[in-house]
């Protein structure tokens, strides 16, 4: 839920209404759970199809990584 909070409090300072924020975040979710339902791939090899080298995707999870986020959820 704090991933949530923080990703619709991103997309307020990016200049979306909460509202809008939350039906990005809430879409993002579902599609990803949509996909990995129905590829039954594991999620590092559908991270590699669903990215692009530069991209803002992977941009996004590499700023994850570089201030711990897989590592505070193992925690």
């Amino acid at each position: 839920l704090v991933g949530i909070e923080a990703t619709i409090d991103a997309a307020i300072a990016l200049g979306f209404s909460y509202q809008q924020g939350l039906e990005l975040v809430l879409g993002t979710l579902q599609g990803t759970i949509q996909l990995l339902q129905e590829t039954k791939v594991p999620p590092a090899a559908l991270k590699s199809k669903i990215t692009t080298p530069g991209g803002t995707t992977i941009a996004g999870l590499n700023k994850l990584e570089e201030h711990g986020f897989r590592h505070a959820i193992i925690e």
